[in-house]
């Protein structure tokens, strides 16, 4: 692979990153109402600003001709920075717990290390749910790149969920969504405190 392709495949997931990272957000904001209360700062904050940005209005002297413009300038900007404080709101509030850990962990278990070309090809964690009335949790993942197949393979299997302090006696599954791959576990296997992969499994 060369070094153009790899930082399409780069882009290419760090887009989706973003787009299911907005989506989960936003899903978590209807899905729990004691997040509203962020979003509900947030819209406050950008009314108290935008009553007040009147104070944020440059006047010149000089250029007279431009007034209207310097007062569009702060009303601009705080439409902007407003709309962007809300996409990482989204975004935090759409990462679950650890993400980037895992996503490490599990991309060393797939065989892939930040030294190899194939790194942009990693998997991404997308969401993880708790399975009502059991201890059980289901772990869905972007994998565009890395087919069920492999995510199935015996070994693999183990070390992904050695990685996940997990462990499951079902199968990897296509995902509800496309590029998506899906596993239910049981949790509670490894009650030592995550540590980088030593395992013999990561070679």
């Amino acid at each position: 692979m060369n070094t153009d392709s790899g930082k399409k495949e780069r882009q290419i997931r760090q887009r989706s990153m973003t787009r299911w990272r907005l989506r989960r957000g936003l899903s978590r904001l209807i899905e729990q109402p004691a997040a509203l209360i962020i979003l509900i700062l947030w819209l406050g904050l950008t009314l108290f600003v935008w009553h007040h940005r009147d104070a944020f209005s440059i006047e010149s002297v000089i250029l007279p001709s431009f007034h209207r413009l310097y007062q569009w300038v702060p009303s601009t900007l705080i439409v902007v920075v407003s709309f962007s404080f809300l996409m990482v709101i989204l975004i935090l509030l759409g990462t679950p717990w650890k993400a980037a850990q895992i996503d490490s962990d599990v991309a060393i278990a797939l065989g892939l290390s930040p030294a190899d070309v194939r790194y942009n090809y990693r998997p991404f964690l997308i969401s993880v749910k708790s399975i009502k009335g059991s201890t059980a949790k289901k772990y869905v993942f972007w994998s565009r790149y890395i087919g069920v197949q492999l995510w199935n393979n015996p070994d693999t299997k183990k070390a992904v969920l050695w990685a996940l302090h997990s462990h499951s006696d079902k199968a990897f599954a296509p995902g509800k969504y496309r590029y998506t791959v899906e596993l239910t576990v049981g949790t509670g296997i490894t009650p030592q405190e995550r540590k980088s992969p030593k395992d013999p499994l990561f070679k």
